[in-house]
C-alpha cells in the first residue's frame, strides 16, 4: 500500500471513529499508531475529548437523578 493510501486509510478510520463517538459511543477511542504522526495527534485529541464529554455526561446523569430525588426532611427542622 502506497503512503498516499495508507494516509487515506487511517483517515477514514479515524472518521469512523469519530461518527461512532458523536452517535453515542463515548467508550470508543480512536486508534493510535506507532508512527506518533499528525493524524495520530488528531486521533489523540479526538480521545481526550470525548473522554471530557463521557466526563460531563456522567456529571450530568448524577445531577439530574439527584434533582428527581425527592428531599427529605432534617429532623432539626421538623415542627413541635
Amino acid at each position: 500500500m502506497s503512503a498516499a493510501a495508507s494516509r487515506r486509510a487511517r483517515l477514514a478510520a479515524l472518521l469512523a471513529s469519530v461518527e461512532g463517538m458523536a452517535g453515542g459511543d463515548h467508550a470508543h477511542r480512536a486508534e493510535i499508531s506507532p508512527r506518533h504522526d499528525d493524524i495520530d495527534a488528531l486521533a489523540h485529541g479526538v480521545n481526550v475529548l470525548v473522554g471530557e464529554l463521557s466526563f460531563a455526561a456522567t456529571r450530568l446523569e448524577r445531577a439530574r437523578a439527584e434533582r428527581k430525588r425527592p428531599i427529605k426532611p432534617s429532623p432539626r427542622c421538623s415542627a413541635t
